[in-house]
C-alpha cells in the first residue's frame, strides 16, 4: 500500500532560485512577463527532487547531511568528521535520550556551531512520533533552524508539521495530514525576507499526487492536476500577468505547452514536473 507523501521542495526551490531562467523575483506591483510567469513555475517543479522530504512511511527520510561518507581527517572511519555539506567538524552524540550530531566550527571543539538532534518514540506505542531539530550557528548556512515532527497511527494515517529560518531572512512552516489509505493534504507557506508571501499546496489519492496549487502574494495561481497513472497533466495559470490567464499540458517526460490568452503558445522540454520519491 502506498504511503502519504510530502514534498515542499516545490516551494524553497521557488524561493532559493526566485523566478529562475533569467531573472529575480519581481517587486510587488510589478507586472510580470511571461518569461517570469513560466520560469517561477519551472523552477520549483525542477528543484523538487532535489530539496523534497518525504515522510508517511515509518520513519521519514528527512533532509539532511549525506553523513554516510563518515571520515575524519586522515581519511578513516570516526565518529568525529567533517561535515563537507554543512563545511562544519561533526560529533555524533547517541549519549542522552536524542540522537545526532554536534557540531563545531574547528578540529579542536572549542567553538560550538549548532546541533542537528532526532527523538524516536518507542516503535511499539502509537502512536510512535518522530522529531527532528537542525540549529547552525555558523558555516554557510549559519542562522538556519528548522524543525520537523511527524506522527504514524497504528492504521498508517498520521500527521506532519515543521518549520524554519532560512539564513539570510525568510522562513516557511508546513503541516499535512493522511489517512489509512494514504489520502493526504499538505500545505506550506514560505515568508520572503521583504515579508511578501508564497503558499503551496498539494491532495493526492492515495497512489501518487492528483492536485497542486501554487498561490503566491503576487496574485499568480498555478492549479495542476496530474494523471496518476503516469504523471502527465494540465492545468491553469491565472493572476495579473501578461499573457493570463492560460492554460498547461504536459506529458510524461514532462514536456509540453502554455496557451496563453492572446492564443500564443510557449513549449517546454523536460521540466520533470511530476515529483518521484
Amino acid at each position: 500500500m502506498s504511503r502519504a507523501r510530502l514534498i515542499w521542495g516545490v516551494v524553497l526551490a521557488i524561493t532559493v532560485a526566485g523566478c529562475g531562467g533569467g531573472g529575480s523575483r519581481p517587486v510587488t506591483g510589478q507586472p510580470l512577463d511571461k518569461a517570469k510567469v513560466l520560469g517561477l513555475l519551472e523552477a520549483g517543479f525542477q528543484g523538487a527532487d532535489r530539496l523534497g522530504v518525504q515522510g508517511g512511511e515509518g520513519n521519514p527520510n528527512v533532509k539532511k547531511s549525506s553523513k554516510k561518507t563518515r571520515k575524519d581527517h586522515d581519511g578513516g572511519e570516526s565518529t568525529f568528521f567533517f561535515d563537507t555539506v554543512y563545511e562544519l567538524w561533526s560529533l555524533i552524540d547517541n549519549d542522552g535520550p536524542e540522537t545526532g550530531y554536534q557540531f563545531f566550527e574547528d578540529h579542536e571543539r572549542t567553538k560550538p556551531a549548532g546541533h542537528e538532534y532526532m527523538t524516536f518514540s518507542d516503535p511499539g506505542v502509537f502512536p510512535t512520533t518522530f522529531r527532528r531539530e537542525l540549529v547552525l550557528l555558523a558555516g554557510p548556512n549559519a542562522g538556519m533552524r528548522e524543525t520537523e515532527e511527524y506522527v504514524n497511527n497504528d492504521d498508517f494515517s498520521g500527521s506532519s508539521s515543521g518549520s524554519a529560518t532560512m539564513p539570510g531572512g525568510g522562513s516557511w512552516e508546513y503541516n499535512g495530514t493522511w489517512d489509512a489509505e494514504g489520502r493526504g493534504t499538505w500545505s506550506q507557506t514560505v515568508t520572503y525576507p521583504d515579508g511578501s508571501k508564497q503558499t503551496f499546496s498539494m491532495e493526492n489519492d492515495g497512489t501518487v499526487f492528483t492536485k497542486c496549487t501554487i498561490t503566491s502574494s503576487l496574485g499568480i495561481t498555478f492549479s495542476l492536476n496530474f494523471n496518476d497513472e503516469d504523471g502527465s497533466g494540465n492545468g491553469t495559470i491565472t493572476g495579473p500577468a501578461e499573457g493570463l490567464p492560460a492554460t498547461i499540458s504536459w506529458d510524461v517526460t514532462g514536456s509540453g505547452k502554455v496557451v496563453w490568452s492572446d492564443n500564443t503558445e510557449t513549449t517546454f522540454e523536460n521540466w520533470d514536473i511530476f515529483p518521484e520519491g
